[in-house]
């Protein structure tokens, strides 16, 4: 909010401070009467897209003491004020109060909830191996109080201030960290939920899976907590994660992440969409895609693909910024190039609702003459050079929804602003 003082006193005529705009021989000083007057407010209601509203006219402005001063806007105030008030989304039904940021922030707990969010791949049937044939991931860490573990700590912090949504991540602990075996890739879980016990006395007290309830062997195996022992078939869920060959200048993961800790994520970001803190996009694809500037969860996940943005460029990257959006039916992204702090751009599928077996919305990528289409499922990934080549979606289909992580990088001499 900018303080004003449309009339202020004066030093003379035209306001001025002693002779030639210098202080007065006292050190003299009045206001400014060369001040305008704006206040915005952000304003989150459930189902709806975060709003940025700017109060006009004396009822409005009249607002801004009152939120000011700590008390309801428009109660006392007279009818036009209280108009005024609930115009503008400060006073609501009750049924529209969001929940704050601090109850929002990302837990994924291995809960039988998730397995309704499972991508389409993960759900088909399969024979589970007894659990005398699993064992636990080596590379699974516990974090007990505030402090990351060690062998993670840099792995863990986003590269990019957080910006919007939650600041962090759930302060309850114990929270058990857990690498991805094929993509290396870092997951949090909680030990809550239907079958957070069974992660406790696995993780934290050293059971041996034999031991853990029948019902939790199937989650902690789509977790990536337990693992196929030694001889056993290879696990079926998910696909391996790598870069797909006859690409060219494209780059394809498939499995980056955990099909359980997908599960999470779709949840999260439905979630904060409902919560109202999504913003509506009115440039690039106007009214056709709301989303979140820089939120936690998201750098997070831009800082566990950074290594393999590295690999496939060949030389050092580092995280510039991320967007989280969701494309509404009709979307159209057109085709375009990007700028320089989009060196380097990774796509990651993350919901489509409805789920279907041909990919959630194709992607076209030109590079060197050809033309690329990739049909991404949920938890795949496409990299690619947001500056030199170009890239478009044509309009997404009626009745579809579909959330993707934006992650950008840049070449790690780059010494622009990374925002």
């Amino acid at each position: 909010m900018t303080g004003t003082n449309g009339t202020g006193g004066t030093n003379g005529t035209d306001g001025t401070c002693g002779k030639d705009g210098e202080d007065g021989a006292d050190g003299e000083l009045v206001a400014n009467p060369r001040v305008g007057v704006e206040v915005h407010l952000t304003v989150r209601r459930r189902d709806r897209t975060l709003e940025r509203v700017r109060l006009r006219g004396p009822e409005e402005l009249a607002l801004a003491a009152a939120l000011l001063a700590d008390r309801a806007p428009g109660d006392g105030d007279g009818e036009a004020r209280r108009e005024a008030a609930v115009r503008l989304g400060l006073l609501v039904p009750p049924g529209e109060v969001p929940l704050s940021k601090e109850a929002l922030r990302f837990r994924c707990d291995i809960d039988e909830e998730l397995l309704g969010l499972l991508p389409r791949e993960a759900t088909r049937p399969t024979a589970p191996p007894p659990a005398a044939e699993l064992r636990v991931n080596p590379r699974l860490f516990v974090q007990e109080g505030a402090s990351l573990p060690a062998e993670i700590a840099t792995r863990v912090e986003p590269g990019n201030k957080v910006a919007s949504g939650p600041s962090r991540f759930s302060t309850a602990r114990p929270v058990v960290w857990v690498e991805e075996p094929r993509s290396g890739a870092l997951m949090p879980f909680w030990c809550g939920g239907t079958w957070g016990k069974d992660l406790r006395r696995l993780a934290v007290e050293g059971a041996d899976p034999v031991e853990l309830s029948p019902g939790s062997i199937g989650p902690l195996r789509l977790a990536g907590i337990l693992l196929p022992g030694p001889g056993a078939a290879a696990d079926p869920v998910p696909g391996p994660a790598g870069e797909e060959p006859g690409r060219g200048g494209v780059g394809v993961l498939r499995g980056v992440f955990s099909p359980l800790f997908l599960a999470g994520l779709r949840g999260y970001y439905r979630r904060l969409r409902a919560e109202g803190c999504f913003r509506e996009d009115t440039e690039q694809v106007a009214g056709k895609r709301q989303g979140m500037y820089c939120d936690a969860v998201t750098l997070f996940l831009q800082r566990q693909l950074t290594a393999a943005v590295a690999a496939w460029t060949g030389g050092s990257v580092k995280p510039s910024y991320t967007w989280v959006m969701t494309y509404l039916p009709g979307a159209v992204l057109d085709r375009h190039r990007d700028r320089p702090q989009c060196r380097w751009n990774v796509s990651l599928c993350l919901d489509a609702d409805p789920e279907t077996g041909d990919g959630a919305w194709p992607f076209h990528v030109a590079d060197a003459g050809r033309e690329h289409r990739v049909d991404l499922g949920i938890g795949d990934a496409v990299i690619y050079s947001g500056t030199d080549q170009d890239h478009w979606r044509p309009a997404l289909a009626d009745g579809r929804h579909v959330t993707m992580g934006l992650l950008h990088y840049v070449d790690a001499e780059f010494t622009g602003p990374l925002g």
